[in-house]
């Protein structure tokens, strides 16, 4: 951290606070006292994420550095698929609320959306499947044609962190083995 550049010309000068050796005369012992208001940096990610905020690249992931993209607790990266590079197969989240889902008035609910998201797809690409899984969080699940990855690629790029209904939606990109193994569970 020390010499990092703050703004143009203005650097951060850092020294270490030790203890230092036990007997040594020129030890000067500082009472830096209970830090109440948390003033000191207790933390190499305390210092980390200091740097971080620092930095003029609000997206850059410096060395040492929890991702945050990728730092989620284990029981949440259990439940959700494999985290995938671009691929032909997508998942929409929050697609609709189960809770506010009723069957008895609109039967054709789940078809609707699936049409729906369909209809969308395909000013994208050539969409081969989509699957709407109704015990979920809002979830559809949507496979372009194999060779059509731009098409997906162009969906997630467009419908990521939008609206569908009034209700805000993730489209993230799965495995095909991710798509593959939820579509065969129903």
């Amino acid at each position: 951290m020390n010499g990092f550049e703050l703004m143009q010309g203005s650097k951060l000068k850092v020294n270490i606070l030790t203890d230092g050796p036990k007997g040594d005369p020129n030890h000067k012992e500082e009472d830096l006292g209970e830090d109440t208001t948390n003033t000191y940096l207790h933390s190499a990610s305390d210092r980390t994420a200091l740097m971080q905020k620092l930095s003029r690249n609000k997206d850059a992931v410096l060395p040492g550095a929890p991702n945050p993209m990728t730092s989620m607790d284990s029981a949440k990266a259990n439940e959700q698929p494999s985290a995938a590079r671009p691929s032909n197969c997508l998942l929409f989240e929050g697609m609709f609320d189960t809770t506010q889902v009723d069957l008895k008035k609109d039967p054709s609910f789940f078809m609707d959306v699936k049409d729906q998201v369909l209809s969308i797809c395909v000013d994208f690409g050539k969409v081969e499947r989509v699957y709407v899984e109704q015990n979920s969080n809002g979830h559809v699940w949507v496979m372009f044609k194999e060779e059509d990855v731009a098409g997906a690629l162009k969906t997630q790029e467009a419908l990521d962190n939008q609206l569908f209904d009034g209700n805000p939606i993730r489209v993230s990109f799965v495995t095909y083995n991710d798509f593959m193994a939820k579509v065969k569970e129903r």
